[in-house]
């Protein structure tokens, strides 16, 4: 099994040792000063150039996450809509990533690759939610990195 299966399935912890719960009941605040819980959350199939020492996303872990099921039973799907739910919540509740130059932006396009690999439908509703909601600041090379880490099905 893998660290970020492990640690989507409950019974491992991330590189700072923190469990899923730990992680979906960061503060508000923790979610902008932490900097390492997105690679947790929404792992990828690239290497993080902020935290080195996170998993990977494999292609096993990511079939392992597609056939997951669609419904309550799908734990990795349910974590997944969890760490969503929390991180939108973030979004939605400051305006500091609204601006022309934010890390946030990194984190919004790590998070669009990870839910289009596994979700693309659900994906392209996610991009239209930040593109509707960042508002004119935010640059257009950055609105089409999202757009390219979730392409149109």
């Amino acid at each position: 099994m893998s660290a970020i299966l492990d640690f989507y399935r409950g019974i491992g912890t991330d590189s700072a040792g923190r469990t899923r719960e730990q992680v979906a009941n960061l503060s508000l605040d923790e979610l902008e000063s932490v900097h390492d819980w997105v690679q947790h959350a929404f792992p990828s199939t690239e290497p993080s150039r902020f935290q080195p020492q996170t998993p990977v996303l494999t292609p096993e872990d990511v079939a392992e996450f597609q056939a997951d099921p669609v419904n309550p039973d799908g734990v990795l799907r349910t974590q997944m809509l969890t760490f969503l739910g929390r991180t939108w919540a973030f979004y939605q509740s400051t305006d500091n990533w609204k601006s022309a130059h934010d890390h946030n932006h990194f984190r919004i396009t790590r998070i669009l690759k990870f839910v289009n690999l596994m979700d693309p439908v659900l994906a392209q509703k996610l991009l239209k939610a930040f593109l509707d909601d960042c508002g004119p600041l935010v640059p257009e090379t950055t609105k089409q990195f999202w757009r390219d880490a979730a392409p149109t099905v």
